[in-house]
C-alpha cells in the first residue's frame, strides 16, 4: 500500500480514490476558496491534479480572473515529493492541466522536491492534508525514526511518521485524510498513533477497504481515515466500500483492548465480550509450533531411524517426518549419540553445518538444534494442530497430533481437562469465523490471519463457564450460543 514500489514505497493512487478522499474530507464546492491544502508525498501529482481542477472550476464559476486564479494556485496549493523524477512529472502534469483548462497563465507551483520529514515551513498552516503516504519499513531507511512519537513501537512503517508530520501541518481547525494500510488499527507499531488519535478526539470518518483493495499487486490492505482537530463529539462515521455513510459508532466504542474495530454496535458488543475473557484461564492452551529456521533440513518424509518422529504441518494439515534431536524432557541430545545411533542423519548434519550455523539462533542453542525452544517440551502432549490463515469453515484445518507428534508452521492446542474434540467443534463454527473477520487481519484471497493470542482469547470466551477439572474430560457441556449465526452484519 502507500506509494510502494517495493524499495521506494511508491504506488500511485487511482483517480476514483483521489476524488472520494477529497469528497470525504470536504474539499469541494465554494468552501475550498482560500483554503490551504497539501499532499506531502505527492508522487506524480494525482491528488494535486484533482485539487487544482476543483479549485479552478470553483474560481471560474465565481468570476475570478486568470490572474487571480494564478495567485490562488500559487498561494493555497502545496506539495512535497522526494523522488526527483516523480517531482518533475508532477510539475509537468500540473502545467499540462493548466493548458487543458485553457488558462492563459504560468503558475509557479509551491511543490517542493524535498524530504517531507525535513520540511517544517507548512507546520500549523494547512486547512487540509491529504494523500497516500509511502509504505516502507523505516528500519531499512537512513533516518532517525525514533525521534517520532508514532514510530517508537514494533516494526514501524514510514506511513506512521507521515501521520505525525501531517497532523503537525494542520491548522486549528483542519482536516487530514490519508489512505494507508489498515494494520495500524491493531498492530503494536500503531499503538502510539492510536492513543494519540483517541486522546485528541481526532477520528471523524473511516472506510476500511480491507479485501476491497484498489491497488493491484499490493498485498497490504487499505483504509481511508479522515481526522479533524476541531471535533466536538467523539462519534465516528463509518463508510462502506461504495463511499456511502453506513453507520455511526457512538463515543469511543470502536476502541477495544487498545485497538480499533470499526464495526456495528452488535459486532462491537460481541468483540467486547470476547476480549473480556482475554486473561481468563479455561485450562486450554494455544501455542506456536516448532521454529527450526531450517525447515528444509529438519523435515523430510523420507527420514527414518533414531531421533526421527512424526510431524504435522499445521498450515496444510500435512504429515511428514522430523529430525528431533531432543529427549522427552526437551533436552538436546549429544552430537556423538546422533553419530552412533543415526549415521545417515549425522552425515547430512555435517554436510549442512555451515548453513545451519548461519541461522538466527537463541543464545543457548547448538548448531544442530532448533532455532527456538518454543514447543519442544509440548511434543509429548496430546494436542490438535490448526492453521493461521483462514477464509471460511472449510479452510480451518484441524488435525490430531498425539503425544510424540510435533507441530510446526502454525498453532496447536492442548488441555489437561478439556476434550480436544470439543475444542475442535467450537473452532469449526461460524461464530469463530465472525470473530476472525471482525479482527480484520486481512490476507490475500479473502483470507484472514489469526494469531496464538487471538485463538487463546476466543477459546477463553468459548469455554468461559467450564470449570477446569478432570470431570470435563468427556466434554459434557451445554453449548451456550449467545450469538446467532451470524453476528457479522451483511
Amino acid at each position: 500500500m502507500g506509494k510502494m514500489a517495493k524499495k521506494t514505497g511508491e504506488v500511485y493512487t487511482p483517480i476514483t480514490i483521489v476524488k472520494n478522499i477529497l469528497d470525504l474530507t470536504g474539499y469541494k464546492g465554494k468552501s475550498i476558496i482560500n483554503k490551504h491544502i497539501i499532499d506531502n508525498s505527492c508522487g506524480e501529482g494525482a491528488f494535486l491534479i484533482e485539487i487544482v481542477r476543483r479549485y479552478v472550476r470553483v474560481a471560474v464559476n465565481a468570476g475570478y480572473t486568470d490572474g487571480e486564479i494564478k495567485d490562488d494556485l500559487q498561494e493555497y496549493i502545496h506539495g512535497i515529493e522526494l523522488n526527483k523524477k516523480s517531482y518533475n512529472q508532477t510539475i509537468k502534469n500540473l502545467n499540462n492541466l493548466i493548458e487543458e483548462l485553457e488558462l492563459n497563465i504560468k503558475v509557479k507551483w509551491d511543490v517542493l522536491n524535498k524530504d517531507a520529514l525535513k520540511v517544517s515551513k507548512f507546520d500549523g498552516l494547512m486547512d487540509f492534508v491529504v494523500g497516500n503516504p509511502p509504505y516502507i519499513r523505516v528500519h531499512s531507511l537512513d533516518i532517525d525514526y525514533k525521534q517520532y512519537d508514532f514510530a517508537k513501537n514494533g516494526m514501524t512503517d514510514l506511513y506512521l511518521i507521515f501521520f505525525e508530520i501531517g497532523i503537525k501541518m494542520l491548522k486549528q481547525p483542519g482536516k487530514l485524510a490519508y489512505i494507508t494500510p489498515n494494520s495500524y488499527f491493531t498492530s503494536d507499531a500503531g499503538k502510539n498513533l492510536r492513543k494519540f488519535l483517541v486522546d485528541k478526539n481526532m477520528i471523524e470518518k473511516v472506510l476500511n477497504l480491507g479485501h476491497d483493495n484498489p491497488f493491484e499487486n499490493i498485498t497490504t490492505y487499505p483504509a481511508i481515515i479522515v481526522l479533524s482537530n476541531n471535533k466536538k463529539r467523539a462519534d465516528v462515521s463509518v463508510y462502506n466500500k461504495n463511499y456511502k455513510a453506513d453507520y455511526i459508532i457512538k463515543g469511543k466504542d470502536y476502541l477495544i483492548d487498545g485497538c480499533y474495530f470499526f464495526a456495528s454496535s452488535s459486532e462491537l458488543k460481541f468483540l467486547n465480550e470476547i476480549f473480556e475473557c482475554k486473561k481468563k484461564n479455561c485450562d486450554i492452551f494455544v501455542r506456536n509450533g516448532l521454529a527450526t529456521n531450517a525447515d528444509w533440513f529438519f523435515y523430510d518424509k523420507n527420514f527414518s531411524g533414531e531421533y526421527i518422529i512424526d510431524a504435522i504441518k499445521s498450515s496444510k494439515a500435512q504429515e511428514t517426518k522430523l529430525f528431533f534431536p531432543y529427549n522427552k524432557n526437551g533436552e538436546l541430545v549429544k552430537i556423538a549419540d546422533i553419530k552412533n545411533n543415526n549415521p545417515t542423519v549425522y552425515k547430512k548434519l555435517l554436510e549442512n553445518k555451515e548453513l545451519l550455523l548461519d541461522r538466527s539462533l537463541e543464545k543457548e542453542t547448538h548448531w544442530y538444534g532448533f532455532a527456538r525452544t518454543q514447543a519442544i517440551k509440548d511434543v509429548f502432549k496430546d494436542k490438535i494442530s490448526i492453521n493461521t490463515i483462514i477464509r471460511n469453515v472449510e479452510t480451518i484445518k484441524i488435525k490430531h497430533a498425539p503425544s510424540g507428534t510435533a507441530v510446526y508452521s502454525g498453532l496447536y492446542v492442548y488441555s489437561e481437562s478439556v476434550n480436544l474434540e470439543e475444542v475442535k467443534r467450537k473452532l469449526k463454527d461460524e461464530i469463530f469465523l465472525d470473530y476472525i473477520r471482525l479482527l480484520g487481519k486481512d490476507k490475500r484471497g479473502q483470507y484472514y490471519y489469526v494469531s496464538s493470542t487471538d485463538l487463546q482469547t476466543y477459546l477463553n470466551f468459548a469455554f468461559r463457564d467450564r470449570t477446569a477439572n478432570k470431570n470435563n474430560q468427556q466434554g459434557e457441556v451445554q453449548d451456550e450460543q449467545l450469538w446467532p449465526k451470524s453476528v457479522i452484519s451483511n
